[in-house]
C-alpha cells in the first residue's frame, strides 16, 4: 500500500527506510548502525547508501574521532524528500489506525518501542542458528 502511494518519490522501500533512520536520529550513523535499525545486512545497506549518495540524497565522511569508520548525513535535499513522503506516511498510517483508540494507539507504539529494543539486542545468528528445523505434517 505505502509503496504505491510512494511511487511517485522515486525511492524503493529501502532506500525510503535509510532515510528515515537518518532523519531519526540526532546525526550522522554508521552503516552498521543503519543496517541494525533496519534489521538488514550492512551490504545491503552499502548497495542502498551507493544509490542514494549517487543521488545527492547522502554523504559519507570519514569519522573524525576513527578514520577507519565512515559517517553518513542526509544532505538537504534529501530533507525536503523526507519531509515530503514522512507527511504521506503518517497520514496512511494515521488511517490504518483509525478505529484504534487513543490508549490502543499508544499501547501499540510501546509495543513496537520494546520489539525494536529487542531487535537491536538479540544475535539472530545465534537464535536462528538454534532453531531447529519444522517437520512437514504427516498426511495420511
Amino acid at each position: 500500500m505505502a509503496n504505491r502511494a510512494l511511487r511517485d518519490v522515486g525511492l524503493s522501500a529501502g532506500a525510503r527506510h535509510v532515510l528515515a533512520a537518518l532523519e531519526g536520529h540526532a546525526g550522522p550513523l554508521t552503516p552498521t548502525d543503519i543496517a541494525d535499525r533496519m534489521i538488514q545486512t550492512p551490504a545491503s545497506v552499502t548497495s542502498l547508501l551507493d544509490t542514494l549518495a549517487r543521488r545527492g540524497l547522502v554523504v559519507r565522511e570519514q569519522d573524525p574521532s576513527d578514520r577507519r569508520r565512515v559517517l553518513v548525513s542526509l544532505t538537504p535535499e534529501a530533507r525536503g524528500v523526507v519531509d515530503r513522503y514522512l507527511a504521506r506516511i503518517v497520514a496512511l498510517q494515521s488511517a490504518v489506525t483509525a478505529r484504534l483508540t487513543e490508549p490502543e494507539r499508544l499501547e501499540l507504539v510501546r509495543m513496537l518501542a520494546v520489539i525494536r529494543e529487542d531487535v537491536a539486542t538479540v544475535d539472530a545468528d545465534d537464535v536462528m542458528g538454534k532453531a531447529q528445523p519444522r517437520r512437514a505434517p504427516r498426511r495420511g
